[in-house]
């Protein structure tokens, strides 16, 4: 697994009797993979790359035409306790959904999570990737995250064989791994770590990673030469949990591969490279000024190119999305925003949206925007269509702005006709925008709202991990959030019966009573103003970030 993938992680500090050893001391047996995996269960989070309409959006982008995710079929190799697909299951209630992990403990836990969601659309089955059945029939979507660079040989062959095999004429595949050149250097962190710690107990070889991560930290010499480095991967690993350092660092399986080699190995099982699922990683720009100089010397196809960026960043980890060989394709994968294909095709129907956070207007390059009495704004840029773009986003943020509707308020407010040729300009650059990770698009409708509803009603599974005490609920975007205690309550109680009156009120009864305690700057809260506002907040972030039901 990638650390980046653990973004929002819930940490819990432990504290752990850490057994070091000594010469001629026994180690304590140590466990088999097996059994680590079936003891210490990894992180149960979704991860929004591997969501269907991202990427569908990507093979869109990329000339494919792929199965809409309203009724896809989707397979996940390593789907562990159902924290990714559960939640897309109870999304997509007319799509089926397979998840396969070896671990019955953990298979076992996402049928319960499904059962008590009365998801019928799913089913988790207990196996070896390598025994997968060939009965089952096509995919559209085949997931394999955390799984290909920590199995042996037969079974990396094998998933690939699935994806060969099993996809749909229009299917998808997510394949995530562990990546040379970064790996070299991160790969001493893990040589050492299983040097020192002690075979044992998966928790107890965690604690003992830890602590001599720590200990590394605050002793390596000044002028140590990777000492910039190192210091900034140990702080990354320490922040992260125990059960990351023990499947990541510990186990007997991490293999890295070179991008280049892992697509020539996939186009063996009849799979062909589309794009990372990051698509800001596919961009060769990132060499700098002078780049096709570069790739004239060390190949000029998308693979080279996208291997170059690999050596140059010191990359660590790829997202790869296949698609079968003989897929029907408009224009073959593009890796470089210097080739522009026609895109207004290929954006018809989707929505763009900028993020919430983003404080810029102008996403575009040399681009001034003016602002004058009245909002009367004045782009005075030759690059009109980046800026219109960002701009018209900008307003409409946190909603999203469907591409058709963008065209016809760009031709407007820049006075241009809304022709072909206008579309494809806007197109082009908005899939320029796409790439440098300045601007979202997607295709199935965003569950956001920009208000609270007249009766607040949260998603059931958002509501289940939430009553069940679980410190992040799964958004309708598939991400996780952080939640606290008077989150929790509000989940409880919207359930689409209540005003946001009524949960104002349940809210003060619990705090009243002693069932709900908050702290503001180190003070219990007791001020009912002060709470009134703070629910306020609250729904309306939930609104936002995808965790209210639109009324119907």
């Amino acid at each position: 697994m990638q650390p980046g993938d653990l973004h929002g992680t819930c940490t819990i500090e432990h504290s752990y009797n850490v057994q070091v050893t000594t010469p001629g001391q026994t180690a304590p047996e140590s466990m088999t993979p097996d059994e680590a995996y079936h003891s210490f269960q990894y992180e149960n989070y979704p991860f929004a790359a591997t969501h269907p309409d991202w990427l569908y959006t990507i093979g869109r982008l990329h000339g494919l035409d792929p199965v809409p995710v309203e009724r896809c079929r989707v397979l996940e190799l390593g789907s562990g306790r159902g924290g990714n697909l559960v939640p897309l299951a109870a999304q997509f209630p007319d799509a089926q959904f397979i998840g396969v992990d070896l671990a019955e403990s953990q298979v076992a836990d996402g049928r319960r999570v499904a059962s008590d969601l009365g998801l019928t659309n799913i089913r988790f089955e207990a196996m070896d990737i390598a025994d997968l059945p060939a009965d089952w029939g096509e995919f559209d979507y085949i997931i394999c995250h955390g799984v290909y660079s920590w199995v042996p040989d037969h079974v990396r062959s094998r998933i690939l064989d699935i994806a060969g095999t099993q996809l749909s004429a229009h299917g998808l595949a997510f394949i995530s791994y562990n990546t040379y050149p970064g790996w070299h250097a991160r790969g001493m962190l893990r040589s050492l770590m299983k040097r020192v710690v002690v075979p044992g107990p998966p928790a107890q070889m965690a604690a003992a990673a830890r602590e001599f991560l720590q200990m590394y930290l605050t002793r390596i010499p000044q002028d140590a030469p990777l000492r910039p480095w190192v210091q900034s991967e140990l702080s990354l690993l320490i922040g992260l949990s125990d059960r990351y350092i023990y499947f990541e660092h510990l186990v007997e399986e991490n293999t890295a591969f070179y991008f280049a080699d892992f697509v020539a190995d996939a186009h063996t099982h009849g799979l062909t490279y589309v794009s990372d699922a990051d698509p800001t990683t596919s961009v060769v720009e990132q060499i700098g000024a002078g780049h096709e100089d570069v790739l004239a010397i060390y190949g000029q196809d998308p693979i080279a190119g996208e291997q170059m960026v690999d050596y140059l960043t010191t990359r660590y980890f790829r997202r790869s999305v296949l698609c079968r060989s003989d897929a029907p394709a408009q224009n073959p994968a593009v890796a470089t925003i210097e080739r522009r294909p026609p895109m207004a095709d290929r954006l018809s129907g989707a929505w763009l949206a900028v993020d919430a956070g983003d404080d810029v207007v102008d996403l575009g390059e040399g681009v001034e925007v003016s602002m004058e009495e009245g909002d009367n704004i004045v782009i005075t840029s030759a690059d009109v269509h980046g800026s219109a773009i960002s701009w018209i986003l900008a307003e409409a943020r946190p909603s999203t702005v469907g591409f058709d509707d963008l065209v016809e308020i760009a031709a407007d407010r820049l006075g241009l006709p809304a022709d072909s040729e206008f579309t494809e300009q806007l197109a082009s650059r908005a899939w320029r925008l796409f790439q440098r990770g300045k601007v979202t698009i997607g295709f199935w409708p965003r569950p956001q709202l920009t208000a609270v509803p007249e009766l607040p009603k949260a998603p059931a599974l958002a509501r289940y991990q939430a009553m069940q005490g679980e410190e992040c609920v799964t958004t309708m975007t598939h991400e996780r959030m952080l939640v606290d205690s008077l989150d929790r309550l509000l989940f409880e109680f919207a359930d689409g019966t209540r005003s946001s009156a009524d949960l104002h009120a349940e809210a003060a009864r619990a705090l009243a009573c002693g069932d709900l305690s908050i702290e503001l700057d180190d003070q219990p809260l007791t001020d009912m103003s002060v709470l009134e506002e703070l629910v306020t907040s609250k729904l309306q972030r939930f609104a936002e970030q995808g965790l209210l039901i639109a009324p119907t």
